[in-house]
């Protein structure tokens, strides 16, 4: 009796052990998806937004960056994110697509469910004013 409970104390530590590491790679991957958006922030922070759409394939990763609605920023959206939020997206602006916008993204990369669903909420979004 004692064996068997020694044993299984052995498998459940190994399945915690197990639980733990994959854990912790969807964090290290989570993180790398948010800092490929950093990156893209800042390397296009001043870049003209007279292009309403730009693509940056980084495989494994495809991110679009829109111009925000103010027209002073460039929202960079990762298009299939593998980890939790499925939807990433950087700065937290608001920004509008239009139908020809859409397709261009949806042509040049995979593109999750959740994120498809986001870039149609903004497809026609009128302009402050």
């Amino acid at each position: 009796m004692r064996a068997v409970a020694t044993l299984l104390i052995v498998v459940l530590l190994f399945v915690w052990f197990i639980v733990s590491i994959l854990k912790g790679s969807d964090e290290i991957q989570a993180r790398s998806e948010w800092s490929v958006l950093q990156n893209l922030e800042v390397r296009y922070r001043n870049y003209p937004t007279d292009r309403a759409v730009l693509l940056d394939k980084q495989p494994p990763y495809c991110a679009a960056g829109v111009v925000s609605l103010d027209g002073h920023a460039r929202v960079w959206i990762m298009l299939y994110a593998k980890t939790n939020p499925l939807l990433k997206k950087l700065p937290d602006l608001n920004y509008r697509l239009s139908g020809d916008d859409m397709s261009e993204i949806l042509r040049a990369c995979p593109v999750s469910n959740d994120v498809r669903i986001e870039l149609q909420s903004h497809v026609g979004v009128a302009a402050p004013g």
